[in-house]
């Protein structure tokens, strides 16, 4: 990233997390561009472009001073409705890789030549070990990284129960099916990345969706129907849920553990967004607070390193024994090599440099994103305020996203339409686009041809729960 556009993304974070209030008066150019260690010109660049994301105002003879963008008056809107289970129906399959419309980064934000630097230096010390199947649960060097990895950031991990599987989703699946059988009922926080929802469906269970809340899901609904003994198992985000991108907070999360311990009810955490904070701290999940080994904690390295390499893992708790052993009839374990490699990165550091590096570039990609969409548009679109995660959820009254998006596929343009991230014909004004390619003349020309689009697929009336 140009280093003024580092600077400003620091400050903007700043901004945007409270620690600098609005109206509070910037250092002089002069004193910034000493303090930072920059030419005047890259000060200057920091404080114009500030101003041009409307997070500084300049009053004459006064200088630069921090301030809350107002982009728009609009929040997203949340549904609400009470939780019915539901058997649905197959959406259409989508396929797309379009950059707009699958979760994951350009590859001009990958640490290509640092992997292969990895992978050169485990070829070379690899011996006959390396030529077997090896554990099924996984190679011990990799789990004895990701322990270490997380416990920098206060979450302890039992590097023995670390089970290793072909990314997130599969972890996912295999911990459904340990947990739950076919049409049990599986608790889902609405919207629900609809991947989920399609491992749900694949596996003949019912779906329950419970409302978002701005702090996480509706905890009053949830322990009714644990209590009421009604479903078999939860499966929900914590950390920068897709689509909606919020994180919820500790005290949210430790409620959930909680519940899980006092009625011995499964919690299934998909936390694959977990390393992509914008505040650059990782945060907890709910495993954290899980004292009985009722939840089974789930991510890989897909929306961090490379979504292609296919490996996650899984913390399964008390499970441990039937996950086990499922992932060991199933298959023989997970490419070994592939393991080490990634094992040796964390191992040397090399992937906390990678994610520190990451993080002011990825935040601010989703920033100019909304940015772009919000000064281009009319007033009535909402646009979502992620806290991490790479995907903006965005919502315009009386909008057929499911018509917009086949109108954007003659166009060779793709996005979700957000009618795929509920089981009960919900969202249908509703989109989600991805955000992990820079906002180059080539994605700009993309969201141009979008928000064309909008105005054609309006329907007559406003979507209500």
């Amino acid at each position: 990233m140009i280093q003024y556009k580092t600077l400003a993304n620091q400050l903007m974070a700043e901004i945007d997390s409270g620690s600098m209030v609005a109206g509070q008066r910037l250092l002089s150019v002069r004193d910034f561009s000493r303090q930072q260690q920059v030419s005047m010109t890259t000060a200057l660049n920091c404080y114009n472009f500030l101003v041009e994301r409307g997070y500084a105002s300049t009053r004459p003879r006064a200088g630069y001073f921090a301030q809350k963008p107002v982009l728009n008056l609009r929040t997203i809107p949340l549904q609400q409705f009470s939780p019915e289970p539901q058997v649905a129906a197959q959406p259409p399959l989508i396929h797309s890789q379009h950059p707009l419309a699958t979760a994951q980064m350009a590859e001009s934000l990958l640490p290509l030549q640092q992997l292969g630097n990895a992978a050169r230096s485990v070829f070379k010390r690899a011996h006959a070990q390396g030529l077997h199947y090896g554990d099924s649960n996984g190679h011990p060097f990799l789990h004895r990284a990701l322990a270490a990895h997380y416990a920098e950031a206060g979450f302890t991990l039992n590097a023995g129960n670390i089970v290793i599987g072909n990314g997130c989703l599969d972890s996912v699946r295999l911990a459904l099916e340990v947990t739950t059988q076919p049409e049990d009922v599986v608790v889902v926080a609405s919207p629900c990345f609809n991947g989920l929802l399609d491992i749900l469906r694949s596996m003949n269970r019912r779906i329950l969706e419970i409302p978002s809340t701005r702090q996480g899901i509706d905890l009053v609904y949830l322990e009714d129907i644990i209590r009421s003994g009604s479903a078999a198992a939860l499966l929900l985000t914590a950390n920068f849920q897709n689509p909606l991108g919020h994180q919820f907070s500790n005290a949210h999360k430790a409620a959930i553990a909680e519940l899980a311990n006092r009625y011995q009810f499964p919690v299934i955490e998909d936390d694959v967004y977990q390393e992509l904070s914008f505040n650059g701290v990782l945060p907890l999940p709910i495993k954290h607070w899980d004292t009985d080994g009722n939840v089974l904690w789930c991510s890989s390295f897909s929306k961090t390193l490379c979504a292609s390499y296919r490996l996650g893992w899984c913390e399964p708790g008390r499970f441990y024994p039937l996950f086990a052993a499922r992932r060991r009839a199933e298959s023989m374990g997970v490419n070994m090599p592939l393991q080490a490699i990634l094992a040796d990165f964390i191992a040397s550091g090399n992937y906390r440099k990678h994610i520190r590096k990451l993080l002011p570039l990825l935040s601010q990609q989703v920033r100019d994103y909304r940015h772009y969409l919000l000064t281009n548009t009319r007033d009535d679109l909402a646009v979502s305020e992620p806290q991490g995660g790479m995907v903006l959820w965005c919502q315009v009254p009386r909008l057929n996203s499911e018509q917009l998006a086949a109108d954007l596929d003659t166009e060779q343009v793709a996005i979700r339409p957000g009618n795929l991230f509920s089981s009960r014909h919900y969202y249908h004004d509703y989109f989600r686009i991805n955000c992990g390619w820079p906002l180059d003349d080539e994605r700009k020309r993309e969201l141009d041809i979008l928000l064309q689009k909008i105005e054609r697929n309006r329907t007559g009336e406003v979507e209500t729960a």
